[in-house]
């Protein structure tokens, strides 16, 4: 969800409080106003995915493209 739209849809997500939340982005830069926003709306767990998505790809770690077609 684009930033802009988190502060105004927040609610609409129903997110557990008591439950980490991740904040992603491409390049790890607007994941931390995400973050910010979260905890201060009373989500503690809230964190960053560090690096973003770049950093995640370079790891070559799974995405959901690369889910098995069930």
């Amino acid at each position: 969800m684009p930033i802009p739209q988190l502060k105004h849809r927040l609610a609409a997500l129903e997110l557990d409080s008591a439950q980490p939340i991740v904040a992603i982005c491409l390049s790890a830069h607007r994941s931390i106003p995400a973050v910010r926003l979260l905890q201060s709306r009373g989500y503690p767990q809230a964190v960053q995915l560090r690096g973003g998505m770049l950093a995640w790809w370079r790891e070559g770690l799974p995405t959901e493209d690369d889910a098995p077609n069930g």
